[in-house]
């Protein structure tokens, strides 16, 4: 795979991490500025954790297809077998992708 399409992924659990080490290296001071300052900085992590959740949330509404709805088993004679859609199961994954990028051109390869 080229290095074009190798992704740094960053886990909503890994952002927390981060949020909380920040949080706890800051240190609130003795001011009514410095508090302020802590309190700001504190509220944007939040926001930001915040955001993620809720896009995380989003996505796996949009974007999760049921395997189970491309299958059928057939257990007759004693052999099972699953028969699996591809046609249908590719037909609805280029859709979802058509509909989560307007604009974009869909290449089937």
């Amino acid at each position: 795979m080229s290095d074009k399409y190798i992704q740094n992924v960053i886990t909503l659990k890994r952002i927390k991490n981060v949020a909380t080490d920040i949080k706890n290296d800051f240190h609130e001071g003795n001011d009514s500025h410095s508090r302020a300052e802590y309190k700001g900085a504190c509220e944007s992590l939040d926001m930001l954790i915040r955001h993620f959740e809720e896009v995380t949330a989003n996505q796996q509404d949009e974007l999760t297809i049921d395997i189970n709805q491309y299958t059928q088993e057939d257990n007759e004679y004693g052999d099972v077998r699953i028969w699996f859609n591809t046609t249908k199961f590719v037909d609805d994954a280029v859709e979802y992708l058509e509909n989560d990028n307007v604009g974009s051109e869909i290449i089937r390869e």
